[in-house]
């Protein structure tokens, strides 16, 4: 070429080079299709395929080759399309193992394309799909590929067994069960207070998260600011809610009129605990109160309630009668409107109930001394720091008398009364604990109107905690005032990541009430505790996003965040994953992550591009990681409360995820079919050390393409993927032992628990075995004993036919009746009540059991009609 060039600079002419034949090229792009391909590159293969067809289209191989990768990328449609014009031009008795080969890819393509709920149009094609349908084999694995397609396609009642499926696969408990049926209940929450418009980084620390995740009102377009929608997991005492307010209120007066008039706002309260939620309900009605308050005594008792309430261990008695009327006011309105408290409170359905029983409770509470919950309360002053907002001299007051002082204007008698909201009713009527800093929260509300310049109440002089709580709540009030026909509050009873996906499986349901499927912003607070970290929040919270790279779902830890050291070993424990692999892995991004301080999700467009998704390789590697410690996680940490409460139910979850995030179905239905099959061939084994999971660990411990042992997990693999298999988003081929879902059972027995049980963390799963075969007193350490029974050696050498896990049992109410409650088919109960086997609770951060145990013959099988 070079020579070509001086030629023709000294008027040579160059010579001509012999065309390129369509053929010849067509087979150079087929070479490099094929090097693409082998290096997994499929969109790159899929590409000089194409071209290699263009080139020549009547060669059956390129349309062959095309389809194959865009088998591997997931692209069925596509898929199936080249398989069919490969057809046109196939000679089935020369080429018949070629033929067989697309047979078998078309089969295949069908059924993913059809889990997966995209339409492909076959009717024009059906005598080539019928030719290609005889081409395929009879005997083998691939045998029965077609009769699988015709089986899912033919079905006349497909839809419904879909909805059907779904409805369980939404029901199924995605976590292990607590070990006590006690929640916390934090009645005062422990963050600084924050607006979500703003930074959600903790003022103490790194300060690394500056802006990235801060929302400016001012910048959004009308049509964003009409559907601004904001969702607090682990609402606590709802600081964030009104901080949130407060923000919107602020930032509104700088906006333009068109934006003015378009703001709306949605603003979701969810808890898992109804005290808390019943708490925040009665403070919303009090604020409502005084915003049509005339009268200046009565505003002024109001104000003073709410402080108490909200801030207090006791409060003046005609505090706690303005109290119990509010409360008997909400319950009446409940009663005679269903959810209807005002006209921008939304109460789900099934909230009413649990509100209207914390508030019984608080109104209900026989005489309680005041001075033995006094006597209790443990206060350790913040000396410097009350002194810097004038709390010193009511802080000395406040050591001795155990009360904050009562605003000047007030003659209040010394009859005091202990705080009724700070009463949990968990099987038994306790009090919630204040001890430590009970002026946190007035410095955290005081630091929150320096920030935002709101103007400190007028008695801030004679009472300054009641001044700065009263200044607080008068900027709430104006923001209600100024979002007035604009501002919905919702308060949703439940967990964080069965409400999200109940949200997003029904989401007609709630735009039939106007309420939004997806939010601008997600607060966690420290939910991710105990939802498997950053990996459940990316699972289910991150989701429920708006399609939008800017709005962040953001938590603290507060379970010894500085045991983990790095955001490395933070991120490794919980999702067996850096940072970086998120968006790859998960489909999101890692804006921010610091165990001191915040981790910030962020969504990304799904489906992620195929050359950004990881390898096969890569993928199953990782999916083995998180399944093999899903079924036997490392040991209790002796400091740090690390919690790994997923289940196979999560994992199945995982597996969906994925397939949303773009992974082909059939990478995924194979992954599980393997599983189910007791196929699993690794040399991975699980993390059993002490947890968090070290960074040095050496993954590799097992024999080079071990076997691993699944029988005891797989009676609940077969007992969950039996009941929400055409739910699926991938075509899953069922073993054919696999029970129909008629054929699942709810049973349930009773035991007794050990006193040590009684922990609420969701670390309790279920031991099933065989009396007769296993010696529980010759096992002294569970852990080591089923990691033997999933290696096949050892002691646990032939015993995974005689233990049985089931992660996710239905219900464990030990402490009011002793009865726990799992799903099984009903084939394997009746072979385990024949020979003789056993159920207990097993804890598996402690890994021992930790309850008595109830033979077969006494499990009962409940009537779910």
């Amino acid at each position: 070429m070079v020579g070509s060039r001086n030629s023709a600079r000294k008027g040579v002419a160059a010579p001509s080079q012999p065309k390129t034949q369509p053929e010849s090229r067509a087979l150079l792009a087929k070479e490099k299709g094929n090097k693409a391909f082998n290096q997994s590159k499929w969109l790159n293969a899929a590409q000089h395929y194409q071209e290699a067809e263009k080139l020549e289209p009547t060669n059956p191989i390129y349309p062959s080759n095309l389809s194959a990768a865009l088998f591997e990328m997931g692209n069925y449609t596509e898929c199936v399309s080249a398989i069919l014009r490969c057809c046109s031009h196939l000679d089935f008795e020369t080429q018949a193992p070629l033929a067989s080969r697309l047979s078998i890819r078309l089969a295949k393509a069908l059924s993913q394309s059809f889990a997966a709920g995209n339409s492909i149009s076959i009717h024009e094609n059906t005598p080539k799909i019928a030719r290609l349908e005889q081409a395929g084999p009879t005997e083998g694995p691939d045998a029965t590929v077609w009769s699988f397609w015709r089986n899912i396609a033919q079905n006349p009642n497909h839809l419904v067994a879909v909805d059907d499926a779904r409805a369980r696969l939404l029901n199924l408990p995605l976590l292990k069960q607590a070990l006590s049926s006690s929640c916390e209940y934090f009645s005062i929450s422990h963050d600084d207070v924050q607006s979500l418009l703003e930074n959600c980084s903790m003022p103490d620390g790194p300060g690394n998260a500056a802006g990235l995740d801060s929302i400016d009102l001012t910048s959004l377009p009308p049509t964003r600011l009409s559907s601004l929608a904001f969702l607090l997991g682990g609402v606590g005492d709802a600081r964030h809610v009104f901080g949130t307010l407060v923000g919107i209120h602020e930032t509104s007066r700088r906006m333009n009129t068109k934006q003015q008039d378009a703001l709306k706002v949605h603003v979701t309260l969810l808890d898992i605990k109804e005290h808390a939620l019943a708490r925040d309900l009665v403070v919303v009605f009090l604020l409502s109160k005084i915003m049509t308050c005339a009268d200046t005594v009565e505003r002024l008792e109001l104000q003073a309630t709410v402080f108490y309430l909200y801030t207090a261990l006791v409060m003046p008695r005609y505090c706690h009668r303005r109290f119990c009327d509010a409360a008997e006011e909400i319950q009446s309105k409940l009663v005679q409107t269903g959810n209807k408290l005002l006209p921008w409170i939304s109460l789900d359905s099934r909230c009413v109930p649990a509100i209207q029983a914390a508030l019984r409770l608080w109104t209900s509470l026989p005489s309680i001394s005041t001075a033995h919950h006094l006597s209790q309360h443990v206060y350790s002053p913040s000396t410097d720091e009350n002194r810097s907002f004038n709390l010193a001299n009511e802080s000395k007051w406040y050591s001795e008398i155990k009360a904050f002082l009562p605003p000047a204007a007030t003659h209040v008698k010394t009859s005091w009364v202990v705080n009724p909201t700070l009463f949990d009713d968990s099987g038994e009527r306790r009090l919630v604990t204040m001890d430590g800093d009970t002026f946190g929260i007035i410095r955290q509300l005081a630091t929150f109107h320096r920030r935002h310049k709101v103007i400190p109440f007028r008695l801030l002089a004679d009472s300054p905690a009641f001044g700065y709580v009263a200044g607080f709540f008068d900027s709430v009030i104006a923001a209600l005032e100024s979002l007035h026909g604009k501002l919905t509050l919702e308060f949703i009873h439940g967990d964080l990541q069965s409400e999200l996906l109940r949200m997003r499986t029904y989401p007609a349901l709630r735009e039939n009430l106007n309420l939004p499927v997806k939010f601008s912003k997600i607060w966690l607070s420290n939910v991710p505790d105990y939802i498997n970290g950053p990996l459940g929040t990316a699972l289910f919270a991150v989701p429920s996003l708006q399609d939008t790279n800017s709005k962040t779902g953001a938590n603290h830890l507060l379970s010894f965040p500085a045991f983990f050291g790095e955001p490395k070993a933070f991120s490794n424990t919980y999702a067996h994953l850096e940072a970086r692999d998120f968006s790859s892995h998960l489909g999101c991004r890692v804006v921010y992550m610091d165990v001191l301080d915040v981790t910030i999700l962020s969504p990304l467009p799904l489906p992620r591009p195929n050359p950004e998704l990881a390898t096969r390789e890569v993928l199953k590697t990782w999916l083995i990681r998180v399944f093999l410690c899903t079924l036997i996680n490392g040991k209790k940490n002796s400091v740090a409360k690390i919690i790994t409460p997923s289940t196979i139910v999560t994992f199945i979850h995982l597996l969906i995820h994925l397939h949303t995030v773009g992974y082909p179905g059939h990478w995924l239905s194979d992954f599980l079919q393997n599983l189910m099959s007791n196929n699993l061939v690794t040399d991975l084994l699980p993390y059993t050390d002490a947890l968090p999971i070290s960074l040095r660990h050496d993954w590799k411990k097992g024999r080079p393409d071990a076997r691993l042992q699944l029988e005891p997990w797989i009676p609940e693999m077969e007992a969950i993927v039996a009941r929400i298999l055409p739910a699926l988003p991938f075509a899953l081929t069922p073993p054919k032992a696999l029970p129909a879902p008629e054929d699942i059972g709810l049973f349930t027995a009773m035991i007794h628990c050990y006193g040590e049980a009684s922990v609420p963390d969701p670390v309790a799963s279920l031991l099933f075995f065989n009396r007769s075969k296993v010696r529980v007193e010759n096992i002294t350490d569970w852990q080591s004993h089923l990691l033997a029974v999933l290696r096949g050696e050892g002691a646990g050498k032939g015993m995974g036919a005689n233990i049985c896990i089931v992660l996710s049992m239905d219900a464990l109410s030990w402490e009011m009746v002793g009865q726990i409650s799992w799903r099984m088919s009903r084939a394997r109960v009746k072979r385990m009540k024949t020979e003789g086997w056993v159920v207990a609770v097993y804890d598996t951060h402690d890994h021992k059991i930790v309850s008595s145990t109830a033979v077969a013959k006494d499990w009962k099988e409940l009537n779910e009609s």
